[in-house]
């Protein structure tokens, strides 16, 4: 219960600070209208070992727009959150607790555009 409990509460603190809406400046054109990065660093590390998620929404439209970008991990109670710092990147940093597998989805939308998304997987021994 304690363990549900504190996921519980982890998610919505996460579900406040992780999701972001910027205004996003015009950039030269690219393959979509959008472009999401993920990066987990590093990848793989030991239960105490730290970690930087970094998530970037990119405009690649030829018009400013207003976009959204956020993180979403089911398992957020299994880190220790340190730093959070967002604008059109989300920077979130984290000591593990727990050993497993952590899937992690970066969303990013900008207005009349589907969602994009980006992936990256940490591995906790």
């Amino acid at each position: 219960m304690k363990h549900a409990a504190a996921r519980l509460a982890i998610s919505a603190l996460i579900g406040m600070v992780l999701p972001v809406t910027v205004p996003l400046t015009a950039r030269a054109a690219a393959a979509g209208p959008i472009t999401v990065n993920l990066t987990v660093d590093p990848p793989t590390t030991t239960v105490g070992g730290q970690v930087t998620l970094t998530a970037t929404l990119t405009n690649n439209t030829s018009s400013v727009t207003s976009g959204a970008l956020g993180i979403q991990n089911p398992d957020w109670a299994n880190q220790h959150i340190t730093s959070v710092s967002a604008g059109c990147r989300i920077k979130v940093t984290f000591a593990t607790t727990a050993t497993g597998t952590d899937d992690f989805t970066a969303y990013g939308r900008i207005t009349n555009v589907n969602d994009e998304y980006a992936y990256g997987t940490l591995t906790v021994s």
